[in-house]
């Protein structure tokens, strides 16, 4: 039924043939003249277009200095250039396409054009001369004989376009849009222009410029507003609505960004001061203008191929007229062969391909026996959403196991922290003992560096594993670069001495320079490839370099970070793999020098977290480069820094007599703090739950709490929150409290902060760290 009803339409197709022979000769005669409209008006858009350019360069290039002169007289003259082209070619078209209607308008045309070309030479004449012997006044001639131009451009094209407007509704429709568009990016190049010429002079608009930049502004916004709306109906709007809004995008962002400096002038300023130069800003706002005439090109194009289907349409009507009842017999019978042939029989096999293999896999869905096609793929669908539910479950059981893993990290992270937290505090504790034997210096030596090898490894590890789940936060504190880079030279320098290396700082950029980020994970970075540069270079230099640039955030500045030595360096074919994790340059690294390939996977995340980047660069016997660049925000705020005489007074000075509530459930760290606590001078009392160290706190005076979290009965957290209330209720001063825990993320600091504490050490400590925070807490 369908092919017949199919048939049936394409005879009566061509019943009125005759009639549409005549219309569609019609059309293509409109076509045709619409056609050589369209060419007309793009040679004449083209002179438009890059005299708007050279306006532009001319207005600011008698007032630039001497570093922009170039690259300004090299655009002017490539758009003069382009500019002249196009009027010719404008011109020789409408030499073999006279118009005796036309006659007034061209006239009007090249009266402006010559009188242009008189002022390009003042122009190039003004240019050639010191900058106090310059004619300044011929830059604005200039701009409004260029205007003046393209106004008589315009004339010309509404003359030769007039009669087309009557030929075809959407033509005209399209017509129009253009000459908007053309009037939208000739506002916003008047605009451009002038405000790259007040930029090159350092000077604030006048009241009359500024009514012109606020006129040629709101008509340049009214357009994009009129622009859209004729787009909303029209038939053309899928291929103009994105590069229109892409262009509006351009000029809001662009214009609007730089819109305070030049209407808001500062009270008494003589000159203004623009936060960039005339040559960058003429860059950013002709791609600006560039897009609304990227823009307008594509509008030609519209109005091109509109022209050309149409006489594509009418060409094809004409002769479909004469043949069109063969042609739909012959079309009824190809119809019915590709329907069968292309759609039904396909559908048909496809649908048997696969019930079978549902009917394979999953017999029991499909039992039906027999079932026709509708049947068939009603069963296969079936199987598709019994297949559908199980990948859903599977799913659900993949999100557990990774709540599970994460879980399974923050538990192990403190089960191992703990005993390492012993076994670094009792290494410390001997290496302080005296007396000691050579060989027991040697051994305790020994196990100080395999302490430390193993806690870096367990860091290492831990830390890769919260990045690949994405459980890791950047800390968000001040600190001062400069003291963050003399710490971890301190660190590597010792290793540095111990083979006899130099190690060459230039620091002399970030002087007293204070930023909000992340220290902590800074540090790890530099300490990383520091470690490494001094770990792999076995004679000469290893060398920092720190400088800061600007950078394109508000707020914000630029960490460049250049670490270079003398070592092996790295191969080509490995320099692409070598943040890859456990990846190692050679394979004979792991042998000589150990490591789990982490270190470098890890600093390249962080890096990365903190929306920076790193690269290497390195021959084979030449050494490495490291280069790393890290954006940070500016600190508004820098808190005091103790000179050397106030830190020397600090460091000696007698510990406070009042005691210390030390809050531990696992007795060898007990054992170690407490050792500590010895050594530098306090008194304390221990408690291993929390209910034990309230009744404490209630009983004694206290100074300080060191407060373990996870503890049986009653946490770390409840025991400080039962502490804060009983302080409230009996109205006393509130004592310090120190949150001393294996737990080690940003989450858990700020957990310890929000309950109530004051301060937070991880586990295993630094005990010089634990006696400086011990130092302030006591003189509160």
């Amino acid at each position: 039924m369908l092919l017949a009803i199919i048939s049936i339409l394409n005879v009566l197709i061509a019943a009125p043939a005759a009639y549409r022979a005549y219309i569609s000769l019609i059309e293509h005669h409109h076509a045709q003249e619409i056609g050589k409209a369209t060419e007309f008006i793009a040679h004449f858009y083209r002179v438009k277009k890059f005299l708007s350019a050279e306006r532009a360069a001319a207005l600011s290039i008698l007032y630039v200095p001497s570093s922009s002169f170039d690259a300004l007289s090299i655009d002017l003259r490539e758009n003069r250039i382009e500019s002249e082209k196009a009027f010719n070619e404008g011109m020789n078209f409408l030499k073999n396409n006279p118009e005796l209607d036309l006659q007034p308008a061209i006239q009007n045309l090249r009266k402006s054009y010559t009188a242009l070309q008189t002022l390009r030479l003042r122009i190039d004449v003004a240019m050639t001369l010191p900058p106090e012997k310059r004619d300044f006044p011929v830059a604005d001639l200039f701009f409004d004989q260029a205007t003046a131009v393209v106004l008589d451009i315009n004339e010309l094209i509404d003359s030769y376009t007039r009669p087309i407007t009557s030929y075809n509704p959407n033509i005209t429709r399209q017509l129009r849009f253009t000459r908007l568009i053309w009037e939208i990016s000739e506002y916003a190049g008047r605009e451009y222009a002038v405000l790259g010429q007040l930029i090159a002079q350092n000077k604030f608009p006048s009241p009359e410029i500024q009514e012109k930049l606020t006129l040629w502004h709101n008509r340049t916004q009214y357009g994009l507003e009129l622009a859209h709306g004729s787009l909303y109906s029209s038939s053309w709007r899928e291929e103009i609505v994105s590069p229109l809004d892409e262009a509006e995008t351009h000029y809001f962002m662009t214009f609007e960004q730089i819109h305070k400096a030049f209407y808001q002038p500062q009270t008494g300023q003589p000159e203004a001061v623009y936060p960039l130069s005339v040559e960058l800003w003429l860059q950013l706002a002709s791609q600006v203008v560039d897009s609304l005439h990227s823009l307008a090109d594509i509008v030609l194009n519209v109005n091109q191929k509109s022209v050309m289907t149409i006489k594509a349409d009418s060409e094809r009507e004409i002769l479909l007229s004469f043949f069109l009842f063969v042609s739909a017999l012959g079309l009824s019978l190809y119809t019915w062969w590709i329907i069968t042939a292309r759609v039904i029989r396909p559908v048909n096999s496809m649908i048997d391909k696969l019930y079978s293999e549902t009917n394979t896999i999953r017999p029991e869905l499909t039992s039906n026996t027999n079932p026709d096609e509708i049947g068939k793929l009603s069963q296969v669908l079936e199987v598709f959403q019994e297949n559908t539910r199980q990948l859903q479950k599977e799913r659900d059981k993949a999100q557990m196991a990774n709540i599970a893993k994460s879980e399974f990290l923050a538990n192990m992270s403190h089960e191992i922290r703990t005993p390492m937290n012993v076994v670094v505090g009792l290494t410390n504790i001997l290496g302080r003992s005296s007396p000691l034997t050579a060989k027991q210096t040697e051994f305790i030596h020994t196990l100080e560096i395999s302490a430390g090898s193993l806690l870096a490894l367990i860091n290492d590890l831990l830390d890769f594993s919260k990045i690949e789940a994405h459980k890791f936060e950047l800390e968000k504190i001040s600190f001062d670069l400069r003291l963050l880079m003399e710490e971890v030279v301190a660190v590597i320098s010792v290793k540095a001495r111990e083979k006899n290396l130099i190690l060459n700082t230039d620091l002399d950029d970030i002087q007293d320079e204070e930023f909000i980020g992340d220290p902590t994970r800074i540090r790890q970075i530099l300490i990383n490839i520091l470690g490494n540069a001094v770990k792999f270079t076995s004679q000469g230099t290893v060398s920092l370099n720190v400088r800061i640039q600007e950078n394109l955030r508000p707020g914000y500045r630029t960490a460049f970070i250049s670490i270079s030595d003398t070592g092996p360096g790295i191969a080509p074919d490995k320099l692409s793999g070598i943040f890859e994790k456990f990846t190692q340059a050679d394979s004979t690294i792991t042998r000589k020098f150990g490591g789990t390939g982490l270190g470098l996977a890890i600093t390249k995340s962080l890096v990365d977290l903190m929306d920076g980047d790193i690269h290497v660069e390195s021959c084979p016997g030449e050494g490495a480069t490291f280069l790393i660049k890290i954006p940070l925000l500016k600190s508004l705020s820098s808190p005091p820094r103790l000179t050397a005489p106030e830190m020397q007074k600090l460091r000696h000075s007698s510990p406070s007599q009042k005691k210390i509530l030390l809050v531990e459930d696992y007795l060898p760290n007990i054992i170690v703090t407490g050792t500590f606590l010895e050594q530098f001078g306090y008194e304390y009392d221990s408690a291993e739950n929390g209910q034990e160290a309230v009744r404490k706190f209630m009983e004694g005076a206290y100074g300080v709490i060191l407060m373990d979290v996870q503890m049986p009965e009653m946490d770390g957290y409840e025991t400080t929150k039962a502490i804060r209330a009983y302080e409230q209720t009996n109205n006393l001063k509130p004592v310090i409290i120190i949150g001393l825990t294996a737990h080690a993320s940003v989450k858990d600091r700020e957990s310890c902060l929000r309950t109530g504490m004051d301060d937070y050490l991880s586990k295993p400590f630094d005990p010089a760290t634990l006696q400086e925070k011990l130092r302030t807490a006591m003189k509160k």
